[in-house]
């Protein structure tokens, strides 16, 4: 799903369970479905060069196998790590870039 110019995704991305990469990098996402945090991705997930502005809370309960990138976003601080960390999240993947640069 790279860039396909998607400004939203569906609701029903939220029950995607992969043990490969998932791509969603180079669209006009501005944010994630609010039950983001339950998709399951075992390898990496490219969220990079899209438009997002925040995160939703159930993005601190993301599973991810390896990193996720969220490089060239509008995200405006790290903020949300430690906003995600006060929500319970007990375990964080490797993130790459989020803050834009």
């Amino acid at each position: 799903l790279s860039y396909c110019e998607l400004s939203a995704l569906p609701e029903e991305i939220c029950t995607v369970r992969t043990t490969r990469d998932l791509f969603l990098q180079g669209n006009k996402l501005t944010c994630l479905p609010d039950s983001f945090g339950a998709v399951t991705v075992g390898g990496n997930l490219y969220l990079s060069r899209n438009q997002l502005a925040c995160l939703p809370v159930s993005f601190g309960a993301i599973t991810v196998g390896k990193d996720i990138y969220l490089t060239y976003n509008q995200l405006e601080s790290e903020n949300w790590l430690d906003e995600t960390k006060e929500r319970g999240r007990r375990r964080y993947p490797n993130v790459k870039g989020y803050v834009r640069r």
